[in-house]
């Protein structure tokens, strides 16, 4: 006889979207601190958002079995506020990253620039497993 609270692939995606997004939140607070990005500072919009996307990952598991309706919504939730977190992460620093890139391309500038690529890349990574985890079932029927 099968169990009958199999976890469905959902799970695993939706659980490695909110490591992603917190990932991607890591780094934005470390892009922050570094000298080149000092001056942009933290958005609390991508703090939020990320935060936001990453308690709706989290209620789409916990909610998927009690409220299937709220869980697909949390799914929406998440990858909406995933998206804005992400373009409000690169969006304000564009300028100085054009400026790192063509004239002030030091060790320690390109250093700056890693973290928002890395902030950057894991919130896009996070988005794109928000997609796929939606289309997958959390508990398997």
């Amino acid at each position: 006889m099968s169990s009958t609270n199999k976890k469905g692939a959902g799970l695993i995606l939706s659980l490695l979207t909110a490591v992603a997004g917190a990932v991607g939140l890591g780094f934005c607070i470390v892009n922050a601190g570094t000298d080149s990005f000092r001056k942009i500072g933290t958005s609390p919009v991508v703090i939020g958002c990320a935060v936001i996307a990453i308690l709706a990952l989290v209620l789409r598991v916990v909610l998927d079995k009690k409220l299937a309706i709220a869980a697909d919504v949390m799914s929406v939730v998440a990858g909406i506020t995933l998206v804005v977190a992400a373009v409000q992460f690169i969006s304000p620093p564009v300028t100085t990253i054009a400026s790192i890139m063509t004239f002030t391309n030091t060790a320690q500038t390109m250093a700056d620039l890693s973290s928002a690529i890395y902030g950057t890349a894991a919130l896009l990574i996070a988005v794109v497993l928000n997609i796929i985890a939606a289309f997958t079932n959390v508990n398997e029927q």
